[in-house]
């Protein structure tokens, strides 16, 4: 992959996660804040969203290279979600230690169980791949 396509990915599915991540924020915060008229959102919150869907999308574009073993991958993106969840979501709330390694195992819960759901669901996926096969003609058309 040459680095233009890299880069190209990169912004395009950070500009995703960050419209989902921004989106899911603002519900949130007008569901919390349910007596105001307006939603207000913190500048610091919407960097911080965009720095995550940076990291996140670099995390799946390694997560998506296959030229590494399949471990080696999952292990790298699980590393740098984890990092960017940290530094974007649970620092910037300055949160007692305990609160933070809760966040983190709750965290890890959550890509844990979505990690098994996906993998569950690409070896299904591969399984009929394998056993499609390709067309092959059974009846020939007469000419005349």
């Amino acid at each position: 992959m040459n680095a233009k396509k890299f880069f190209k990915q990169l912004l395009v599915t950070a500009s995703v996660y960050f419209m989902l991540i921004t989106a899911a924020y603002t519900l949130i915060t007008m569901i919390v804040n349910v007596s105001d008229d307006r939603v207000y959102l913190r500048a610091s919150q919407v960097i911080f969203n965009f720095l995550f869907s940076l990291l996140a999308s670099a995390g799946w574009q390694i997560f998506r290279l296959q030229n590494l073993r399949a471990a080696a991958r999952v292990l790298a993106h699980y590393a740098i979600l984890l990092f960017a969840f940290y530094l974007c979501f649970l620092a910037p709330a300055s949160m007692r230690a305990p609160q933070v390694v809760i966040g983190i195992i709750l965290f890890s819960f959550v890509y844990a169980i979505a990690m098994a759901i996906a993998s569950a669901f690409l070896s299904r996926l591969r399984t009929n791949r394998q056993k499609e096969s390709s067309y092959q003609k059974q009846f020939a058309q007469k000419k005349k």
